[in-house]
């Protein structure tokens, strides 16, 4: 290994080779994976829990969720 990393060290010009062609061939593969190894997902969509200790469901609903919801809404995108 230290002979391999010696070797590098002294070949400027074989170390950047080295590295275009690990990263061309990494570029080729990713472009190549079937499409099961990149599944599209939907990101319309949360969950969001609001806790208040002590505060009924309505109160909570009413004065916490729905301004959450409210602001949520308003951004674009």
């Amino acid at each position: 290994m230290n002979f391999f990393l010696d070797l590098l060290s002294h070949r400027k010009f074989a170390s950047k080779i080295l590295t275009i062609l690990i990263i061309s061939i990494g570029a080729l593969t990713a472009y190549n994976l079937p499409l099961a190894e990149k599944p599209r997902f939907d990101l319309g969509k949360g969950d969001i829990v609001t806790v208040y200790p002590g505060a009924s469901a309505k109160d909570i609903e009413s004065n916490i969720t729905s301004k959450i919801e409210k602001e949520l809404l308003s951004i674009s995108g």
